[in-house]
């Protein structure tokens, strides 16, 4: 994912009461129980320029319980990332196929209701494997909103990735 530009003065909205370009201090500020984590934590779905430098556990989301994670980029706060924390633990488990679907369509069901109509859907299903590589899409004012489903992990992702270009439309 591209890092976007955004202007100093814009206040792009991510996540909550988060903001593209935020500092750490400001983002443990802004959000009651987020933790500063240590710098050698990396999370699956992190690009290797990336540090995720603070997380909040345990946020519950149509009965469901996710980990936010915030992401910054040269210091600066640019992607909000919501991971499901599965139900079953252990280092084997994965959510069956019929169960993740269910949660991907209940998910993509509120963003649209909270957001408007999707602007991309991609839905990739490798039988052998029993691989998933979904994506749903919205873009709401500046920000992009991608619902993933990457093999058995979902995830919301709340990012500026397009703001850049959305300003010169």
């Amino acid at each position: 994912m591209a890092v976007s530009y955004a202007g100093t003065n814009e206040r792009i909205p991510l996540w909550g009461a988060t903001f593209f370009g935020m500092s750490l201090k400001e983002v443990l500020a802004s959000v009651p129980n987020a933790q500063a984590t240590a710098s050698n934590i990396k999370p699956s779905f992190l690009n290797p320029n990336d540090q995720a430098l603070a997380k909040l556990d345990n946020i519950e989301i149509a009965g469901e319980a996710f980990s936010a994670w915030f992401i910054f980029n040269n210091g600066k706060l640019h992607q909000v990332t919501l991971s499901l924390i599965p139900k079953v633990t252990g280092t084997e488990a994965s959510m069956p196929s019929d169960y993740l679907s269910a949660l991907y369509s209940h998910f993509s069901l509120l963003l649209s209701a909270k957001y408007g109509n999707s602007t991309s859907i991609t839905r990739k299903d490798y039988a052998p494997t029993n691989t998933h590589l979904w994506n749903t899409q919205w873009i709401f004012g500046l920000t992009d909103i991608d619902l993933n489903v990457d093999k058995s992990q979902l995830e919301i992702n709340y990012s500026a990735q397009y703001a850049d270009d959305l300003r010169k439309l």
